[in-house]
Formats: C-alpha cells, sequence, structure tokens
C-alpha cells in the first residue's frame, strides 16, 4: 500500500530567457513541448552549457474528489490516464528529488513554495491549491551563471513522486533505523567477533554473525501524522525478495521530546546476513499503520541491512569486525553524454566499472545525490560519504547556493538525512568541502557546530559520522573546525597526516581528495620523464607525466602515500570519472582528471589501480600501454601494471627484460621500459611469486580502419522503457586489428524497439552534440547509449515482433523469451558499416514513467528542417539571425563564454559541419540543436588520426651536417585535412631557439640547429586546437651554447634548474609551492650591451592574497648575486587564468646573465616573463656605459663620466637612429663654466661623419636640457667631442625623434 507514485509522465518544457516571471507565460502556453523526466536542458547544446534561462515544466491533471478512498491499484491506473481520484480528506503531496536550482512551483496560478538548493529532494503539499477538476502545474526553474564550479545541469533532473496521503498516514522518510551490535554473555573474550582481542595494530581479523558470538538490535522509530486513535497501531517485519524473513512486532506509542508523535519498537536480530562489500544483503522493512478494526491505513517500505562500523585513529576503518581500506573515488552527478538527468543503469552502469577498478567506497562531491544512487549503492557493496554543500555563507561563484545558505541550510540538512538515514551503505556524513568560511575567521566554527547540531538532530545514533574535506588544513581555522567533527578530510594534504596524526592524536584521518593526475584517454606524451601538463591539442599524457601543482605527482606517489599512512582510513581519488565543467588546464568542455573518461572507458591508469587494490588471486591482471603505432626508429616509453609479482616485456617474441613489482612497500608499482619502435607485437606477461604466468596482454601495430565494430554490455533489454545498453564502437584494420587512434566519424542508426539518448567519445575538445547521431571515434572509441521503447507484452508490436522474429538461442534469459530487437546500424566514410542486434523482451511501462526521447530522430528532425523540409518545432515565430531557442536571450549576438572563458568568441556559434548557424535551429523542449554538429548528416570528412615522421639522414646535426630533411605521412593517406604545422620545441613542447624549421612543400621540412642541445621536431595536423601531434627527437653537437633572448616571451618551463618543491603550471608555466621555499632560475639569458631594467611577467594566483615575488639577478643567495627586487602581485585571482604584471628594476640587465624568481610560503603559477626591448639610440645611456672613452683628463665613475677636460672623446657604438631620426638631445650634465661646447660627430658605416654641435650651458646639478638638432638617421658610431678649456660632468644622454 505504498502511497508514493512515479510522477515523470506527461510534462511539458519551454525554456525562456532569465527573468520569465509567471505573467509571461500566460500567453505562451502553445510554445511548450513533451518532454522526458528527468530531465537537463542545458546538455542539448555543448556550445552553451552555462546559458542563462529559465526553464517551465507543465503538467495538467484532473481531480476527482470522492467519498473514499481509492485503491492504490486504481489510483496509479487513474494517474497515469491523467486523472486524480481521491477522498477529501487525503492529503496530495509532490515530492522533487532534484530540481537544479531556485525552483517555485505554482498550482493553478497559485505560488505553492520554493526550493533554492538544486541538489537536495523536498516535497510540496499542494491539497489546499487543487480544485475540483482540471489543474495546472508550473514548475519554474532559474538558471544564472556561474552558479557552480563545475557542469550543474539545469532542470527536473530527478525523479517526481506523487503522494495521496490518507487522513493518517506515514510521512516519507519518517522512519528511523539504527543497528548496534550486542555482544552476549562472557563479554569478548574468545569472541573471534570482537577485535580487541587481537594484538595492537593487527588487522587479521573475522566475524560471523551466530548464537556464539552475539546478535544486532534494530531500533525502530516511526513518525505518523495525523490524529491516532487509542487502538492504531503500527507494525514491523522483515522481508527479502520477497518473502518474509521476521516478524519484529507491534510498536509502542511515544511522544517524542520535539513533540511528535511517533511508534518505537526495540528488537533483536540473530543468524541473520550482515551487509558488507562482497555480499551486500540487503532487507526491507516493512512499516505497516492499522486502525482499530485491523485494517490497513498505510505502509512504507525500507532498505535496512546490518552492520557495525567502527573508526579507529590509529588503525584505520572496520566493516562487521574485518578491516577495510577505503579505495574510494569522488563523483559528481553528470552522467556524461546524458548530462546531469539521472538514469539509474547509466549509474549502475557506473558502479559496476569502478568496482572493476577496485573501488569500494563513494564521495558525492559535493552535493547530496540521486536517492537511486543510495539504492545501488546498498545493492551492489559500496560505501557512501554523502556530501551536502561545496560552499556555506561565503560564495565561490557569483550565483552558487552560498546567497541562500544561511536562510535555507536547515531545511536542506533535514531533506538530506532524513532520506538516506537508513541506508547500509552510508557511513559518513560530509557538511562541506573546501569551505571558505572555515578559513576566514572563528564563524566558520560557529556554522560546523551549527551544522552538526542539525545532522545529529536526524540522526542521533550516529548511523554516520560527520566530516569534512578541506585544502585548508595547513591553517588554524580549518583544523579547528575539523577539531569538532573528528573525522578529518583532507583534500591534497598527504604531507600534513604525520604531523596532524601527533597533533592531535583524537582525529581519523583520510584523504577526502587525492590525486588530480590529468590524462587524456589514449594520448602520449614521451618521454616519460618529462612531466607535461599542457599542449597546443588541449590534451593530456595518459603515459604518467601530466599532473597538477596541487595533486600527487603520480599515480604511483599517490597510491603509496595512502598506503603507508596505516592511521588513516583510505582515500577518495579526484576522480573516478571525468565529468563536464573545470576542465584543468586548458578551457575545453569536461574534465581530464578521471581515470574513465565521459563516455565510460578506462584510461590508462585505471588499470594501474586495479593492479594494487584488487589481488591476483581474485583477479590476476597486466595491462599493457601505450598503444603501438609509432614513428619508425621512436623511442617509446612502454608501461605494464600488474597485480602480479613481476612482469616481463617481449617485443616481437624478443625479451626486453623482467621487472620485479613491491606491492607492499614499493614506489615504483608497474614495470617501465623504453624501446625503439618497429612494428609488429609487444606482450606483458605477468608472473606469481613462483614465477608462474598469471596473465598476458598484447598490442599490434595496425594499419587504417577497414571496418566498424559494435559491442554491446549486455544482449537484452527489458521493454520497460527505462533499460539500457551501453554500445562501444571501434574500428580495426584489414587483419583484424584495433585501430587505437582512429578519429573517423560514425553515424548511427536503429531500428526496432530501442531509442538513442546520446553519444560520447570523452574527448573534452569535442563540441560536436552529445545529443545527435553522428560523432567521432576518439582514439578509437565511440559510445552510444539505447535504451529500450515501452514494449508491453499486449502490445501490437509485441505481437507483431512476436510473428517476425524468432528468438536467437544466446540472446535468451533463462525464463525470458525475447519476441523484440533493436537493430544499431554504424556506417563512416570509407570504412565497412556494422551491425548489431539486441533483443527486447516485453516488459510494461512503469506507471508514471516516460520514454519517448529518441535523440536520433530529433537529429532528422533537424536536418530536415534545415533543409527547408519541415517547420521549426518550438519557435513558432522564426525569427530571422536567432537561435531559435525559446528565450535564448545571447541568440542574436552568439557569445558562447564559459566561466574560465568570460568573453566567448563573438559570433562564433558554429562547429565543423555547423549546418545552418545563421538560421538557427531548435527542437523546442531543449531538443537537439541543428546548429551544432551534424545532425544526421555524415560528413564528407576523413580526419588524420596519425603524422608519421621518417628521418632518412639520422637524428644527429653537428658543424658538418647543421641541416636534414624529415619528410611527414599523413594517416590515411586520403584524409580530408592536408595543411601540416612544423616546429622545434623541448620536452616540454616549448619552442626553442637553438633550432629552426623551414617548410620545403606539403610533407617535407628542412631542420637546422643553431646550437648544441637535444630538441624535437613536431608535426602538427589540424587548428584551434590542434587534433595531432607526431614528434622525434633530434640531438645537435658541437655547434656552440645556445642563449635565451629575453626580449620574446620566455616560458616558465624553460627553466635550466629548480628551487624547492616547483610543479608543472598551466599553459607550460610553473607553480611554486605552498609551503617552504620555491623557485626557478634561468641562466644563458642575452640581454645585449644595452639592456633592459622592465620585466613583465603573467602571474595566476589561487587568491586576492599579497604574493611577494623575489627577482634575483644570478642563483638566489650565491656568491655575487643580488636581489633585484620584491615584486609585489595582488590582484582578484581569476581562475586558471594569468594576469600580467609589470615591474620596474633598479638597474638594466646586460650582456649574459643569469635571473631567478624566488617566493617563500607563496603558491602561485608563473606562465613565463618578456623584458622590454629598448633600442640603445634612444634610451638613456648613462655616460659610464660609453662603449670607449679617452682625452687629457676624465674620470669614470659608476653611472657620469666626471672631470672631463682637454680633448675628451665619449664614444657610443652601434647607434641605430632608424628612418625617422632623432630631432633632439637631452643631456644631464653640470659644470661651473658659463658653458661648453660640445661636438657630436655621428660616423656611418661607409665612414661618412655627420657634425652637429651643441652650447651647453653650466649648471650647479645634473639637470636635463633639451637641444634641438637635424636629425640624424640610420646606423653609426656616435661621438661625444669636448674641446680645450672643457670642464664638464656627464650623467647621461638620450636621444628622441
Amino acid at each position: 500500500m505504498e502511497n508514493r507514485i512515479l510522477f515523470n509522465d506527461n510534462w511539458s518544457f519551454l525554456k525562456t530567457e532569465l527573468g520569465t516571471e509567471l505573467s509571461d507565460i500566460q500567453v505562451r502556453r502553445g510554445e511548450f513541448q513533451p518532454v522526458d523526466l528527468p530531465h537537463d536542458w542545458l546538455i542539448y547544446d555543448t556550445r552553451n552549457l552555462y546559458e542563462n534561462s529559465t526553464g517551465w515544466y507543465r503538467k495538467c491533471i484532473s481531480v476527482c474528489r470522492r467519498e473514499k478512498a481509492v485503491p492504490q491499484k486504481d489510483l496509479r491506473e487513474s494517474i497515469g490516464a491523467g486523472m486524480l481520484r481521491c477522498a477529501p480528506d487525503q492529503r496530495i503531496i509532490l515530492r522533487f528529488d532534484g530540481v537544479y536550482m531556485d525552483s517555485t512551483l505554482y498550482v493553478n496560478g497559485q505560488k505553492v513554495g520554493d526550493w533554492k538548493y538544486g541538489y537536495s529532494a523536498f516535497d510540496h503539499d499542494i491539497t489546499e491549491y487543487l480544485q475540483q477538476g482540471e489543474n495546472e502545474l508550473l514548475m519554474q526553474v532559474r538558471h544564472q551563471s556561474p552558479n557552480s564550479r563545475w557542469y550543474s545541469g539545469a532542470g527536473i533532473y530527478r525523479n517526481v513522486w506523487l503522494q495521496v496521503c490518507p487522513a493518517v498516514y506515514l510521512p516519507l522518510d519518517g522512519t528511523y533505523v539504527h543497528t548496534s551490535w550486542q555482544q552476549k554473555a562472557g563479554g569478548c573474550a574468545g569472541n573471534p567477533a570482537c577485535h580487541k582481542t587481537e594484538e595492537p595494530g593487527s588487522r587479521d581479523m573475522d566475524c560471523h554473525i551466530g548464537e556464539k558470538e552475539g546478535c544486532y538490535q534494530m531500533e525502530i522509530e516511526t513518525e505518523y501524522a495525523g490524529t491516532v486513535g487509542e487502538s492504531t497501531r503500527c507494525h514491523y517485519s522483515l522481508w527479502q525478495n520477497g518473502a518474509r524473513v521476521r516478524d519484529l512486532g507491534w510498536g509502542r506509542r511515544f511522544i517524542r521530546e520535539d513533540g511528535q508523535h511517533c511508534f518505537a519498537l526495540q528488537v533483536m536480530l540473530e543468524n541473520l546476513e550482515e551487509w558488507n562489500l562482497d555480499q551486500p544483503t540487503c532487507y526491507r522493512l516493512r512499516v505497516e499503520l492499522y486502525d482499530a478494526g485491523a485494517a490497513l491505513i498505510d505502509s512504507r517500505e525500507i532498505t535496512v541491512g546490518l552492520r557495525r562500523m567502527e573508526f579507529t585513529t590509529d588503525r584505520g576503518f572496520f566493516l562487521n569486525g574485518r578491516y577495510v581500506k577505503v579505495h574510494g573515488v569522488c563523483e559528481h552527478h553528470d552522467l556524461g553524454c546524458l548530462g546531469a538527468a539521472f538514469h539509474k543503469e547509466a549509474m549502475r552502469r557506473k558502479f559496476r566499472i569502478l568496482k572493476e577498478m577496485g573501488v569500494n567506497a563513494l564521495r558525492t562531491s559535493h552535493n547530496m545525490p540521486a536517492q537511486e544512487v543510495m539504492e545501488l549503492a546498498d545493492e551492489m557493496g559500496i560505501l557512501v560519504l554523502s556530501e551536502a554543500f561545496d560552499m556555506w555563507e561565503r560564495c565561490k561563484t557569483p550565483y552558487d547556493y552560498g546567497r541562500f545558505f544561511k536562510e535555507w541550510a536547515q531545511r536542506d540538512v533535514y531533506s538530506w538525512i532524513r532520506r538516506d538515514r537508513n541506508h547500509p551503505s552510508l557511513f559518513l556524513w560530509s557538511i562541506g568541502n573546501e569551505i571558505y568560511d572555515t578559513h576566514a575567521d572563528a564563524h566558520g566554527q560557529e556554522i560546523t557546530r551549527r551544522l552538526v547540531d542539525y545532522v545529529r538532530t536526524h540522526d542521533p545514533k550516529g548511523n554516520a559520522l560527520i566530516t569534512i574535506g578541506s585544502n585548508f588544513m595547513p591553517w588554524e581555522g580549518a583544523q579547528n573546525c575539523a577539531d569538532i567533527v573528528k573525522v578529518a578530510g583532507y583534500n591534497y594534504g598527504e604531507k600534513y597526516y604525520e604531523e596532524h596524526h601527533l597533533k592531535h592524536p583524537d582525529w581519523i584521518i583520510y584523504g577526502s581528495e587525492t590525486a588530480s593526475v590529468v590524462q587524456s584517454r589514449g594520448v602520449y606524451r614521451f618521454p616519460l620523464r618529462q612531466s607535461v601538463l599542457a599542449d597546443e591539442d588541449e590534451q593530456c599524457s595518459a603515459l604518467g607525466n601530466s599532473s597538477t601543482s596541487w595533486g600527487a605527482r603520480s599515480v604511483e606517489a599517490c597510491i603509496a602515500d595512502d598506503r603507508d599512512a596505516d592511521f588513516t582510513f583510505g582515500q577518495f581519488l579526484w576522480t573516478g570519472f571525468d565529468y563536464i565543467g573545470e576542465p584543468t588546464p586548458y578551457h575545453t568542455k569536461n574534465s581530464y582528471f578521471g581515470y574513465i573518461d565521459t563516455a565510460g572507458f578506462p584510461k590508462d591508469a585505471y588499470y594501474l589501480f586495479q593492479a594494487q587494490w584488487r589481488p591476483a588471486a581474485e583477479h590476476p591482471m597486466v595491462h599493457l600501454y601505450p598503444y603501438w603505432d609509432w614513428n619508425p626508429g621512436q623511442l617509446i616509453d612502454v608501461r605494464a601494471c600488474t597485480n602480479g609479482e613481476s612482469v616481463e616485456l617481449y617485443v616481437n617474441g624478443r625479451s626486453q627484460g623482467r621487472q620485479f613489482i613491491d606491492h607492499a612497500r614499493g614506489r615504483q608499482l608497474q614495470g617501465d621500459w623504453q624501446v625503439h619502435y618497429e612494428p609488429g607485437e609487444i606482450t606483458a606477461v605477468a608472473y606469481d611469486g613462483e614465477g608462474r604466468e598469471i596473465a598476458r596482454e598484447s598490442r599490434h601495430s595496425f594499419g587504417e580502419a577497414k571496418r566498424l565494430v559494435l559491442q554491446a554490455d549486455k544482449m537484452q533489454l527489458s521493454g520497460d522503457g527505462e533499460d539500457m545498453c551501453f554500445v562501444t564502437v571501434s574500428a580495426v584494420d584489414e587483419d583484424g586489428y584495433p585501430v587505437e587512434n582512429a578519429m573517423n566519424y560514425v553515424r548511427l542508426s536503429l531500428e526496432g524497439q530501442g531509442r538513442l539518448l546520446g553519444m560520447d567519445n570523452g574527448d573534452s575538445t569535442d563540441y560536436d552534440p552529445y545529443k545527435g547521431c553522428v560523432r567521432k571515434l576518439f582514439n578509437g572509441k565511440l559510445l552510444a547509449v539505447v535504451a529500450s521503447k515501452p514494449f508491453p507484452a499486449d502490445s501490437e508490436a509485441a505481437k507483431a515482433s512476436a510473428e517476425r522474429f524468432e528468438a536467437r538461442a544466446e540472446d535468451i534469459a533463462v525464463g525470458s523469451p525475447i519476441v523484440g530487437s533493436v537493430r544499431i546500424m554504424v556506417e563512416s566514410l570509407g570504412v565497412e558499416p556494422a551491425s548489431l542486434e539486441i533483443g527486447v523482451k516485453p516488459a510494461g511501462l512503469r506507471p508514471g514513467s516516460c520514454a519517448s526521447e529518441d535523440v536520433s530522430r530529433r537529429a532528422d528532425d533537424a536536418a530536415q528542417f534545415a533543409e527547408g523540409k519541415t517547420g521549426q518545432p518550438g519557435n513558432p515565430a522564426g525569427e530571422e539571425g536567432k537561435t531559435g531557442q525559446p528565450g535564448n536571450s545571447a541568440g542574436a549576438e552568439g557569445k558562447t563564454g564559459q566561466p574560465g572563458d568570460p568573453a566567448g568568441e563573438e559570433g562564433k556559434t558554429g562547429q565543423p559541419g555547423n549546418m545552418t548557424a545563421a538560421a538557427g535551429i531548435s527542437l523546442g523542449a531543449g531538443g537537439m540543436d541543428a546548429r551544432i554538429g551534424y545532425g544526421s548528416v555524415l560528413p564528407d570528412t576523413i580526419p588524420v588520426r596519425k603524422v608519421e615522421l621518417l628521418t632518412p639522414e639520422g637524428s644527429v646535426l653537428d658543424a658538418r651536417r647543421r641541416s636534414i630533411t624529415i619528410e611527414a605521412g599523413i594517416c590515411p593517406k586520403n584524409a580530408s585535412d592536408r595543411e601540416l604545422n612544423w616546429k622545434v620545441v623541448n620536452q616540454n613542447g616549448i619552442p626553442i631557439s637553438y633550432a629552426k624549421v623551414e617548410v620545403l612543400d606539403e610533407c617535407h621540412a628542412k631542420i637546422t640547429a643553431m646550437g648544441d642541445g637535444a630538441f624535437y621536431v613536431r608535426c602538427q595536423s589540424g587548428r584551434s586546437p590542434v587534433r595531432i601531434i607526431s614528434q622525434l627527437e633530434l640531438t645537435a653537437r658541437g655547434l656552440g651554447q645556445a642563449f635565451l633572448n629575453p626580449y620574446t616571451f620566455i616560458s616558465a618551463g624553460l627553466f635550466s634548474e629548480t628551487l624547492g618543491e616547483v610543479t608543472n603550471g598551466n599553459e607550460k608555466g610553473i607553480a611554486t609551492a605552498r609551503d617552504g621555499v620555491s623557485g626557478v632560475i634561468y641562466r644563458d639569458l642575452d640581454f645585449g650591451e644595452y639592456g633592459s631594467d622592465q620585466i613583465t611577467v603573467p602571474v595566476f594566483a589561487l587568491s586576492d592574497a599579497l604574493h611577494e615575488i623575489e627577482i634575483w639577478q644570478g642563483v638566489p643567495e650565491a656568491e655575487g648575486s643580488r636581489l633585484l627586487l620584491n615584486a609585489p602581485y595582488q590582484k582578484p585571482s581569476r581562475w586558471n587564468v594569468y594576469q600580467e604584471e609589470t615591474w620596474k628594476l633598479p638597474c638594466r640587465l646586460k650582456g649574459l646573465t643569469t635571473i631567478a624568481f624566488r617566493l617563500k610560503n607563496s603558491k602561485v603559477h608563473i606562465k613565463g616573463f618578456s623584458f622590454t626591448y629598448y633600442e640603445k639610440a634612444y634610451g638613456k645611456l648613462y655616460g659610464a656605459e660609453c662603449s670607449r672613452v679617452y682625452g687629457d683628463s676624465f674620470r669614470v665613475e659608476s653611472r657620469a663620466v666626471t672631470g672631463i677636460g682637454n680633448n675628451v672623446t665619449i664614444i657610443y657604438e652601434n647607434m641605430d637612429f632608424g628612418e625617422t631620426g632623432a630631432g633632439q638631445v637631452t643631456l644631464w650634465g653640470r659644470s661651473p663654466l658659463p658653458g661648453n661646447t660640445v661636438h657630436i660627430h655621428f660616423t656611418r658605416p661607409d665612414g661618412a661623419v655627420e657634425v652637429r654641435v651643441l652650447e651647453v650651458p653650466g649648471t650647479q646639478e645634473y639637470v636635463p636640457q633639451v637641444f634641438p638638432i637635424e636629425p640624424l638617421t640610420g646606423l653609426g658610431t656616435l661621438e661625444l667631442i669636448f674641446l680645450p678649456g672643457s670642464n664638464f660632468d656627464l650623467e647621461a644622454l638620450q636621444f628622441a625623434n
């Protein structure tokens, strides 16, 4: 008799401009379009994922009040038909599990209420707003950007539920269950279930529930609403798989301290299975309310489990008496191409992939999860750290929840805790992540205590402990807040573990965020030894050498640091999957932090965690990378990870040596080899401690894509409209080997009982629509998400399918004959197509659900409209030049900036394949927008997958052969883009000055060395961004030292040496350390004879605080060095954005010199630097800076030439006045004489001499005196000649136009 009914069907949607109110909607009801819930309206336009807009959801329902309540079955059927039949005394409540954000519900034009937070569930009682007959529900949702640091999505993106409650009823979330282990007589002695009998530090513990050891005590408390008679009773029973396991008995009635009327029961449970990670046994607690006549009034069912948790300060975490190291991941809420719209089957796939990796815990970063996430975690055996907030009162973005926190936080915590407090998977409540308030002042501690009180009000017995995650743990404020909760989560603070463990022995410490290693699937930067954060293709290396300034230096370091911290209970990696938004270190579409991309394809580091987190006895494995297709002879770093004890590499059958791995104590956790590429096969073989082979994996070189391949994660779908299969599209060559760098465009189409919900390839730089049916392979893979259509057994479609299809044996689940199918077909230009048939078994559509979206159909409609064949749905006005989406206020200008890219590029809303950017096509209701990508049209483009470089003249340059020619081969040969871009760079991809490149023709370039050193020739395909980078290493010898030109921009990554801890910065810069002294040194800068005293440095600081950057000449503190300037930097911080600052140095730097930047306890990113170039002829030239001076009497001092007497000549060489010439000169001089005559002789290279004469009045001090002269032009040597009888001191002179 569960009174909750799914209410997702028959909604329609209209997107309008931000600021639209109810009065504006009254005349626009005809523009609403049908929509499936859950729904995210932003995901349909990948170029505008953060668009300011207001969404309106509308649903109409008839209400019929009857004298008697309608039976639940009939009620569901009537609601499905648009009719709500209910008794006059029944209450009607809507539950929204998630609406992002700032929503308002109207019923029949009357405001019911608001809800501000986008992540917490909420109820609206609409009983008093309903009327007999037709009723209109309108939900207004406001999305004002920026309101989040990551992609939030927008809309009713989780389920909606309708509750029809009797006069006396059990409120949703009103039952609280707590279980505790009760020791039987005899205490702990001899009891294997009690770990206290073990030696200190022991983790070899075991337990089993049974009569000898003890039992569980279950305490239940149930709230009820309405007036209950004396004879009204509440009954409890425990169920599993539809069968009753225990009759628990009747509850006693009592009034709680807060005045709430409740029932309660306390019962002992024996011989039941525990919930654990390997066997997550769940039970359903049935709560039934009966009246005096024993008639059932109301009921609820709650998932519960029997488990006992213990957190220790010195030995970690124990679940049911067994030691568990928490191997967790952080996850944002989007589901890749599905956006924020929640789909349970997509989340189930996520969990399945994570469990394969060895993950046993989830941190819901940084917000409450969907209800179904908790249900899946219960079912699949995953611990959940449930997190609520990313901000408190101090906002992180202008329009985030911080605006509402003070007023709304208590209501959000109420919703959060009550909904999820009974789940057996729950083990921690997190009240915040990286909260500014905790670090700012003591008020943060007040908020911490208040939130703790809110949580404990609704979870008084501590089903989960309370924690907070912080990157401010080095500072006192955050430590004071952590001391309140005692469970301290460290974001990238592993180096503080030991110190804080000694300082706070009562703290439970763990890594709430770790790693932040960035990587793009299938992208590799060689050599491994060189850390490379960013490159021109806006990808990150999956080889293991791309790390951020704040995260772990490597995946191995992340694993080892956590493994070796015995007293911590584990870590949560940032992140399991990539997510949309926060694309550090670039401004692209989605993140690079994940170990699985947004499409669900694992990256190489995924397998390194699998090797460490899953024992070989359970899952023997080896993973070999990179793929095997490189330039002939290129030196390749080959890596292999395994949970075996050793691993051996073979290249075309030749052993390259075996390497041993110490999983328990080592820090080198995978095998590494360097081999020169040759076509063929590489194989990694893993062995156990006895030398027995336990696993092997091979990768083979490959040719061009010959045919497409389809592989689904399941071969049978339920026809309930909600089941999904995830189909991988790949390509193989003519020998059947996977083409692992294929980039082909693919078009997908469906026939039968299936719907396309989206496509994804995991590429952050690819802006083709998620909701389209044409996408590119990215490094050989593409995902299609296919859902079933509703396919009830008694439907005409099912009957027709039964006649047409004969079920195949391999597709039939036991007892579930298949009578329908969906046929998935893919095609690509120049490649053989493929198809796959998935069985669909009849099943009824779940009442209240909807399953109509099919983006392959929408793409077809959009393409037809682009060709002028159909009208434009949802935009009856069809105004020319507008984007066509209702309410797209930015459409006319076409500005598509995102957080971190505030300006955007004006007018650039199209993408490759933009069919009708000017016309602006929309399918209303957030449908697929044909302005973006290709819709359903397969482009006549064959992308480049590889540029193969050949060096027939070798790879060494010297004095005898300073130049060589390199040939580039574009693969495939018929690729559409033939343009190549050549450059010479260092191993970090930064252009260098000691070699140059000359393009000879389309596929040939001449490389000339200018100085000694190793460098890389790079050939690139594609622009904005570069798509393919191919490079070869060359070496120049015997040519002499090359110097850096300080008047061009010098990337910070070109440093000669580092001081202290220096890490990768964004855009090939460097990042200094938060703690201690750190810096960088640059040698061999050639400032020339005149030099410069003005430096410009782009800086990115993570805070608005003052940072002092020491600028040194020479190596700091070394003999002969000097501190030039304590340069102050303080600007409002802009995330991932460098801001320039220019400083004047106290002197000009000249000739060959060394400079250094040093900071103390200050973390900033430095992109690089450049010095202002001064033309010597027009600079202020001090007397002492002359090239030579001679004559009868003079003195050369630090700046001036003084005591100038008879026949003295001061010479300045290399004076170039240019074509315009110098028409005046300023002298800074002094003399006791009334005047001095100075001759200026300007000698040109051909020997011609021009003479100017100055009569210079005498002054007591150095003051500037300006003299007009006949212009001097061109290059020459300047002489100042003082005649006999002179008495003059010359401080400086300066020419001007």
